[in-house]
């Protein structure tokens, strides 16, 4: 079952005076149709335009939850309202066609989608996430507001259904989740079905052990971290008490030390220079 969940209306329709007529007064459209923005007016009367001009070329996708459940705009808003827009004629949807007075008719132009194999949510997304009039931001609000309805979802699941890479979609969910819109989950569900747990996020390659409790694991630890930076040396050293270092020092590690000498006191850069 589709679980409707009403948005905010976008407010940025250039509408046609509210007395006149449009195909608004008579077709619903879907919730999931309002994770993106509508055009701005003048960006709508050059759609309109070229519409009237050329022809539909983008089918209007109607839904419906079940073949006796009504019939609701999945996708087309803009291009509904530009015809209307530029005809100043309401806009007529008698599926497959769609007619606005004499003036513009466009044949075998709409779609119906069963609501048992499609998800609306995910087809809105599908057929607008690379429109040439969206800015990035107003991409990553529209995934996030997808990422949102389920959170459960992998980003690599996310990812195959609407057509973009799972990084995308990784980057809209880590910035949906510091803002408090999207709700971390501790499991999600991949393309197979399966539920895992997330990932925790991977220590970086060169930071030491906060606390290391005898002799022996300190020599392993030292012999193996070559890669250390000198960031990563000098938390070592402000961790450990000096004489233990000295205690237990790879001989190898002398010309790394010694270029941390002037950081330390006097006598800890003698025993540096020693060992250098």
């Amino acid at each position: 079952m589709s679980i409707i969940v009403e948005f905010p209306k976008n407010k940025s329709r250039a509408a046609s005076p509210q007395s006149a007529p449009s195909w608004r007064d008579t077709l619903k459209i879907h919730p999931a149709a309002d994770l993106l923005p509508l055009m701005p007016a003048d960006k709508l009367r050059e759609l309109g335009k070229d519409i009237v001009e050329n022809g539909l070329k983008v089918s209007i996708a109607l839904w419906r939850e079940h073949p006796r459940a009504e019939l609701l705009l999945l996708d087309g808003r803009n291009r509904l309202d530009a015809i209307e827009l530029v005809t100043g004629k309401k806009v007529e949807i008698g599926a497959p066609s769609i007619m606005a007075g004499d003036d513009f008719l466009a044949c075998d132009k709409v779609i119906e989608l069963d609501g048992r194999v499609v998800d609306p949510w995910a087809y809105a997304i599908s057929v607008n996430i690379l429109r040439r009039d969206l800015t990035p931001e107003e991409r990553q609000n529209a995934l996030i507001r997808l990422i949102a309805r389920t959170p459960e979802k992998s980003d690599r699941q996310f990812a195959e259904e609407i057509g973009v890479d799972h990084k995308t979609v990784g980057s809209a969910r880590a910035r949906g989740e510091a803002t408090g819109e999207v709700s971390p989950v501790e499991k999600r569900v991949g393309r197979d079905g399966k539920s895992r747990r997330k990932r925790a996020p991977k220590a970086p390659p060169d930071a030491p052990e906060a606390a290391i409790p005898d002799d022996a694991e300190l020599i392993a630890a030292l012999n193996a971290a070559p890669h250390w930076s000198d960031v990563a040396w000098t938390r070592v050293l402000e961790q450990l008490p000096f004489e233990r270092f000295m205690r237990v020092k790879p001989p190898s590690y002398g010309p790394k030390l010694a270029r941390l000498a002037t950081q330390y006191s006097d006598p800890q850069a003698r025993h540096l220079e020693l060992v250098h």
